[in-house]
């Protein structure tokens, strides 16, 4: 009901009466001809009239570009519905800060409630990391004369347009600002909710579109020498924003207040607010000719012990992870010193074969012997091209041990992205397997059978070749999604994966752990699943190669008592959710290559305290983890999970533009060092010189960049907030959505197109927007599917007129359309399920696809399905049906119709027919023999009878 221009009326008419009263004569108080019911009526009639249409046309123009949101990184998750609980918090601004700033707006001709904002809307960006945003203030909404003098509410908040991605100076930047707020108070007239209106904002419960943060400057109480005037400090447990600074101009100094939404954020984190702010301000008012971007918000030289200090804590403290490993050591020389120590251990189980250290290194030594006669030398590239198999592990070991680096092929590329990582790297020799010589033939290559070459090197010494290999050469060269449609090969030593497994705490690598290698090849984490057991005295679990179903992969890992795995966040979130069971004996349980939902995290500990989760961050380019967090018993996950701390030898650090550090709570771009650090891209010096920078605090070492966003917590873990570029994670692989739009744009008739990552549909997906003529989305797939590995091609390819543009020919992203065949509802062309069967069919494809309906000529893989999802579908149906049904069938059988009267057959097959069946499989080393045991023990005598009849297998 009142305002601050009221306030002060007030004052001004109660001192004048009391002066008056104490004076002994009646006040003289000037007549009220006008009220506020008469503002009322008048603002009714404007607004009606076609001068407010002017200025709504204005708002509606103004604020085109810019988000509904200010994504404040917030302490607390947001609550689904606004909340409006709050506190305060003061801070002082410093006698010399003050002074700058009036100095520096009487020499540009600005107020200082401009210099002000500016300062806080830079502080916004840093905190935000969005460049265009808006920032809500107050205007006084008293442009009418007649309305000058009556008490009540006339203020209006308008939401600011803020506008830093050129990177301004902080004096072009108060240019703006003036601008801007005077273009504000000149359309100010129009309320709040009908600027909303014009807006068109998406409407979130959650929040206040366009006005999250507010901002504001009030003069200080007048002093008078007559009267003592106290003013009461309401101090309401009430915040009508997310946050609000309000400064308070006053002879005696500048107050600022920070009030915000405690279910939100919280007191400590408003406290370092206030300190960062002042930093800002201070550092931008000193030098207001600098870019926005070089002004620090800490400073290790700073004259303030406090700024000093912090600067300590995340530059030097957090990063002292020194521990003793073998640094200048190589793989070769380690693995072999631990075979010779335990030669009797197992060192492999793969396919019913049980290799011993002993046998192994004898294995891995004779081929190395080979390949050295072969040329092979350190730093040498050779190619491996191997399934999961007793081979793989022997190759890795022979490689390495030769001098040479393995160059990880996954035999489901496209052969021309193999020929691709073959002539980039430079390897000359590939090791395989005949079966998968196909993608490797157009390639001008040497391809070594190792199926059949073992049998052929039992002369060679059984010991590793005499060979001079550096902790810097190079171990192995892993090839990542490149931006410019290549995939571009990383070099990284056998120091990086000495430390990485070596000296560490973050799992527990010694004799008598069993691991699990799942990871595909061509994944960085295979190093750690690999390396970690063989240089440690563990025994390592090679499951059969393919994909395998979630309940077999459970199976495995129960029967072989693994006690440490590694899993893909995506596969991580299925087996908790459908195989949680046969994680019980699982002591060290770690996940990552993307975000990690805190429920499924959550329910890991509760279920298994005495177990150790670790969630590890960390790209390729610093071999595999640099930071990890690790949770046990007791443990709460809170909004997100935590990528946590630094790792054994490696260094994190949070930087700004111009590589220095930022304070707590600030996000910014993620920097990682340490021994780790690749020694670059394989013949780019172009791209390693860009990514790979020379240390800012330690001479003579390098940062990577991962192009990652991360914010130090007040705990000295790190919160992740996601990519600066345009690079995504999908189901673990690092895919830069950059190199699928060149592929697209390659293709026949494509003339425009853009990649999008998609989360409505309960995971993420790519889709692909495709301009051109005559297009068919589904040839334009299959092509794709020729070009690039499956986890990169969309999951569904939509086909436009012309992309959405904004105002500005930008692309706009939010305009572009939801992928028909992932609609939530059914198609009016959709025939719905006939049968029963059809109906349990569909009912089991929709629960995995968070699908409300799904039809019968539905194809799974048409509506956002992928190996993955197989593999929790197959051990949906094989449950759901009590059939022996392999993965590869939901490729063969991909409508629900179809797999219907799949399960129907097998459904008809007698037991013994379904052992028989089996019993072949598991000859040829297809079948997984836990199952076959749990089928035969629960055969009739008659069907045991008749399966010996059949004279399948007695053994």
């Amino acid at each position: 009901i009142t305002d601050g221009a009221s306030d002060d009326l007030l004052t001004d008419e109660l001192l004048t009466t009391y002066r008056a009263l104490r004076d002994g004569h009646a006040p003289a108080l000037p007549p009220v001809t006008r009220d506020y019911a008469d503002y009322a009526a008048w603002q009714r009639a404007w607004l009606a009239s076609a001068a407010s249409q002017e200025h709504i046309a204005a708002w509606r123009g103004q604020l085109a570009e810019y988000p509904d949101i200010l994504n404040l990184p917030t302490d607390y998750t947001r609550p689904a519905f606004q909340t409006y609980d709050g506190a305060n918090e003061g801070f002082t601004l410093d006698a010399a800060t003050v002074a700058r700033v009036q100095d520096l707006s009487r020499s540009l001709g600005v107020t200082p409630y401009m210099v002000l904002l500016a300062a806080f809307e830079v502080l916004l960006q840093r905190y935000t990391q969005q460049d265009a945003f808006l920032v809500a203030t107050a205007v006084a909404g008293r442009n009418q004369a007649d309305f000058e003098a009556i008490w009540g509410f006339f203020v209006n908040t308008v939401p600011l347009p803020v506008d830093l991605a050129d990177d301004p100076t902080f004096a072009e930047m108060l240019r703006r600002t003036r601008q801007t707020v005077l273009w504000a108070q000149e359309h100010g007239e129009i309320p709040l909710d009908m600027i909303i209106e014009v807006a068109q904002p998406t409407r979130d419960p959650s929040y206040t579109p366009l006005v999250q943060v507010f901002f504001s400057v009030v003069e200080a109480p007048e002093t008078h020498a007559d009267v003592a005037v106290a003013s009461i400090d309401w101090d309401l447990p009430i915040a009508k924003f997310d946050l609000s600074l309000e400064v308070t101009m006053g002879t005696q100094g500048w107050q600022g207040r920070l009030e915000y939404n405690t279910d939100l954020f919280a007191p400590a984190t408003i406290a370092r607010v206030g300190q960062h702010f002042t930093r800002l301000l201070r550092a931008l008012v000193a030098d207001p000719a600098q870019p926005l971007s070089r002004a620090p918000l800490l400073d290790g030289a700073s004259p303030d012990a406090v700024e000093r200090a912090e600067w300590q804590t995340v530059v030097m403290d957090w990063n002292a992870t020194a521990t003793e490993y073998p640094r200048d050591a190589n793989l070769g020389a380690i693995f072999a010193a631990q075979a010779q120590a335990t030669p009797d251990a197992i060192a492999v189980v793969s396919d019913g074969e049980h290799l011993s250290y002993g046998a192994l290194l004898a294995r891995a030594s004779q081929m190395a012997h080979h390949l050295r006669a072969l040329g092979v030398g350190p730093d040498m590239p050779v190619g491996l091209c191997v399934e999961r198999s007793p081979h793989l592990v022997p190759c890795f070991l022979a490689i390495v041990m030769a001098g040479g680096a393995y160059v990880p092929l996954d035999p489901n590329y496209p052969p021309a992205r193999i020929a691709h990582m073959l002539a980039n790297s430079g390897a000359t020799l590939v090791l395989t397997q005949a079966h998968l010589h196909g993608p490797l033939l157009s390639a001008p290559v040497t391809l070594l059978d190792v199926e059949t070459l073992w049998g052929q090197l039992a002369d060679l010494p059984s010991t590793p070749p005499p060979v001079t290999i550096d902790a810097l050469n190079v171990a192995f060269i892993c090839y990542t999604s490149g931006s410019t449609g290549l995939p571009k090969g990383i070099a990284l030593s056998h120091r990086g994966v000495l430390r990485l497994v070596l000296g560490v705490d973050y799992a527990n690598f010694a004799p008598g752990e069993t691991f699990f290698q799942f990871s595909a090849l061509a994944f960085d984490v295979t190093t750690m699943e690999v390396w970690g057991p063989m240089l440690t005295g563990g025994r390592l679990v090679v499951p059969p190669a393919g994909l395998v179903p979630l309940d077999v992969i459970g199976d495995e890992i129960v029967r072989e008592g693994v006690t440490i795995l590694w899993l893909t966040a995506g596969l991580f979130h299925l087996m908790v959710e459908e195989q949680l069971g046969s994680l019980r004996n699982v002591r060290q349980l770690m996940s990552g290559g993307d975000i990690l939902r805190p429920g499924i995290v959550q329910r890991v500990i509760d279920a298994y305290p005495d177990h150790l989760m670790t969630d590890g961050y960390g790209p390729a380019e610093n071999t595999t983890y640099s930071s990890l967090h690790t949770y046990r018993g007791g443990d709460v996950v809170g909004r997100s999970v935590s990528i946590g701390k630094p790792n054994a030898n490696s260094t994190v650090y949070v930087l700004d533009g111009a590589y220095r550090p930022l304070p707590i709570g600030v996000p910014g771009d993620l920097y990682v060092g340490g021994d780790g650090v690749a020694r670059g891209y394989w013949g780019r010096p172009d791209l390693t010189a860009e990514r790979f920078i020379p240390h800012p605090f330690i001479a003579g070492e390098r940062l990577y960049w991962t192009g990652d966003v991360a914010r130090w917590l007040a705990d000295g873990t790190l919160e992740f907030f996601g990519r600066r570029d345009g690079q995504v994670k999908i189901r673990g692989f690092r895919i830069e959505v950059g190199e699928i739009e060149r592929v697209l744009e390659g293709l026949d008739g494509v003339q425009e197109s853009v990649v999008i990552v998609n989360e409505a549909a309960g995971e993420k997906r790519l889709v692909g927007y495709v301009v051109g003529d005559d297009l068919d989305a589904t040839a334009v797939r299959e092509a794709l599917g020729g070009l690039l590995p499956a986890f990169m091609v969309p999951a569904a390819i939509v086909v436009l007129d012309a992309l959405p543009l904004t105002p500005n020919a930008k692309i706009d992203r939010r305009a572009l359309p939801e992928p028909e065949q992932w609609s939530d509802g059914q198609d009016a062309a959709s025939e719905p399920p006939q049968t029963e069967r059809e109906v349990q069919v569909a009912a089991i494809w929709g629960n995995v696809l968070h699908r409300d309906f799904v039809g019968r000529h539905d194809d799974f893989f048409a509506l956002g399905g992928h190996s993955l999802l197989a593999t929790q579908l197959v051990a949906r149906l094989r449950a759901a049906f009590h059939v022996d049904m392999p993965l590869l069938a939901i490729f063969e059988y991909a409508t629900v119709a179809k797999m219907a009267a799949y399960l129907a057959t097998l459904q008809s097959v007698t037991p013994a027919h379904a052992a028989a069946g089996q019993i072949q499989r598991a000859q040829r080393g297809e079948q997984d023999l836990t199952e076959l045991v749990d089928l035969i023990e629960h055969l009739s005598d008659d069907d045991i009878r008749a399966l010996l009849a059949e004279g399948t297998a007695e053994e």
